[in-house]
């Protein structure tokens, strides 16, 4: 039998969490986002000005600091 980290258990904890699993869909979108963005060779200002945003709000979406809704 393994021992689990103190990581493993809050994960194990946090597993049903509704907060949890949204940061959670909202990081794999964004990380998704970029990589395609990287695959097809597009900019933060290309996708702004594809989404009539501010490369800005792009930024901050990207980073999770903007309400994904």
């Amino acid at each position: 039998m393994s021992k689990k980290t103190w990581l493993e258990k809050k994960l194990d904890l946090w597993a049903e969490d509704a907060e949890f699993l949204t940061e959670e869909k909202i990081l794999d979108f964004t990380e998704r986002v970029v990589l395609e963005m990287e695959k097809k060779g597009i900019s933060r200002a290309q996708l702004a000005a594809s989404l009539g945003k501010s490369k800005a709000f792009v930024t901050k979406l990207l980073k999770g600091d903007a309400n994904i809704t």
